[in-house]
């Protein structure tokens, strides 16, 4: 969340696309999702229960949310509904496949 944060703070002159700008969103957003659910969870093992899974995408969209409107005090960049559109696409997929992965998982046990 602190990396985010200071790419954000970066002026938008002094800013080089990777890739398309929703892509670097979606993967950005995808790989904080994981992150939340791994910090959820203890890095174990244990099954991340519904509401973990609820507040890690709350948290997760709040987090994009407040990440936009901290950009729109840094020169040259602007607050985007889109960008915390692709921000909360990739938070959901992330949390979705974890929770596929964790069924599949415990259903094997």
């Amino acid at each position: 969340m602190a990396l985010v944060f200071i790419v954000s703070a970066v002026p938008g002159k002094d800013i080089e696309a990777v890739a398309d700008d929703r892509l670097e969103h979606f993967v950005e957003y995808f790989i904080l999702g994981w992150l939340i659910i791994l910090a959820l969870a203890g890095f174990t093992n244990v099954m991340v229960s519904g509401m973990r899974f609820g507040a890690a995408w709350i948290f997760g969209v709040l987090h994009a949310i407040t990440d936009e409107l901290h950009q729109s005090f840094v020169p040259n960049r602007d607050a985007s509904l889109n960008d915390v559109l692709f921000d909360t696409a990739g938070l959901t997929v992330a949390i979705f496949l974890i929770a596929l992965l964790l069924r599949a998982t415990s259903a094997r046990s």
